[in-house]
């Protein structure tokens, strides 16, 4: 009977250890890839590529990578350099907003646009969706209205026009200090498979399709903060905004990364934090990952992190020194580090002070996608 107990006791004992580990090592993370002196500059809707920027190298080079084995693709050398450059969703064509052109990756054509959409009053974000068509986020007389617009290239006409704001925008009080005011509210994002965007006004979040711009849904944000920025999981599935009272951050009472469900805009979860740089969502809704910056005072440095949670649950799972930076060596934006999930959800590709880095995750958490009946409000 003793025997039999005793036996009892240490399998139950082993299932405790089993679960406690289970629990800690969850999701491994490991460094895989690392790109020096690049910059990543888009990741293709069909998830199979990566555009860089190579520095240090005549002209001005981008490469072509393939995303899994890493390997380069193909080299491109332009006159002038390609700051922006966003794919279609044919995931072959590329849209340069400076030089107002589209460039096919596999012939290597590259023409310039009849109609340079920089200098009308296509003056906000322009993105390439599926065909030929641009989504264009366009002002009306002032910061506080705009129009989105579908243009069907080349022949510019608009075949989907619909107001940005259901209402004309707020204006900010004459005495308010700059960082907190309306028109500063920037979140605005694609999709990056192009099926959705997602954009705020206002202390609402709107979701529409591309395809046609039609709603989706209309989320009033509560407590009426605004949503300074917005990322979207590489499927579309998901999406996380940055709420704060304002964006500065010595006058900030509240500040979270929110995270919805990107079909209906239900609640995810909802992370308070005090600081965080780029972020983004899994394409299986489970992990949310941001940088963060902390300065060390006694050494002159930025210390930048990269903070992995796990959604709904909002538990820290990992949390990852990315790098030190000196602070006389770099301004404010140049701290900043940009974080991106493949469409398989497999890999992390981070980028910040000229290098890309790959990161491989591993572990259940990784692998298990949310489903309705454990999402819920934090």
């Amino acid at each position: 009977m003793f025997r039999s107990i005793f036996s009892l006791l240490m399998v139950l004992l082993t299932l405790g250890i089993s679960d406690n580990n289970d629990n800690t090592f969850d999701l491994e993370v490991n460094l895989l890839q690392t790109f020096d002196n690049s910059v990543l500059m888009a990741i293709s809707p069909d998830g199979t590529k990566m555009l860089i920027e190579d520095w240090g190298k005549k002209g001005w080079p981008l490469r072509l990578v393939e995303i899994g084995t890493w390997k380069t693709l193909n080299n491109y050398t332009f006159k002038d350099r390609i700051i922006t450059a966003r794919f279609f969703a044919d995931s072959q064509t590329l849209f340069f907003y400076q030089d107002n052109s589209i460039f096919n990756l596999k012939t290597g054509e590259h023409n310039k646009l009849k109609r340079d959409l920089r200098g009308d009053t296509y003056l906000s974000d322009i993105y390439p969706v599926n065909g030929r068509n641009l989504l264009v986020r366009r002002p009306v007389e002032s910061i506080r209205t705009q129009d989105l617009v579908l243009v069907e290239l080349p022949s510019y006409k608009e075949n989907k026009k619909v107001p940005y704001a259901t209402q004309q925008r707020e204006l900010p009080p004459p005495t308010s200090e700059f960082w907190s005011r309306p028109s500063l509210e920037f979140g605005f994002e694609i999709s990056n498979d192009r099926r959705i965007l997602a954009y705020s006004f206002d202390h609402v979040l709107v979701c529409r399709r591309t395809k046609d711009l039609e709603v989706l849904w209309i989320k009033r944000i509560n407590p009426p903060l605004r949503a300074y920025s917005i990322s979207i999981s590489p499927n579309g599935n998901y999406l996380a905004a940055i709420l704060a009272n304002a964006i500065y951050k010595p006058m900030r009472k509240e500040y979270y990364i929110a995270v919805y469900d990107g079909n209906t805009g239900a609640d995810i979860a909802r992370i308070p934090l005090t600081d965080a740089s780029d972020y983004t969502v899994s394409p299986n809704g489970r992990l949310l990952a941001f940088s963060e910056s902390k300065y060390d005072k006694a050494k002159d440095e930025w210390v930048v992190n990269i903070q992995i949670y796990e959604l709904p649950t909002c538990r820290k799972l990992v949390s990852i020194r990315y790098d030190s930076i000196k602070n006389s060596s770099l301004s404010f934006l140049e701290r900043g580090l940009s974080i991106d999930f493949t469409q398989d959800g497999r890999y992390i590709i981070t980028c910040g002070n000229g290098i890309t880095k790959i990161w491989e995750l591993r572990g259940g958490v990784a692998e298990t996608e949310i489903t309705p009946h454990n999402i819920s409000s934090k």
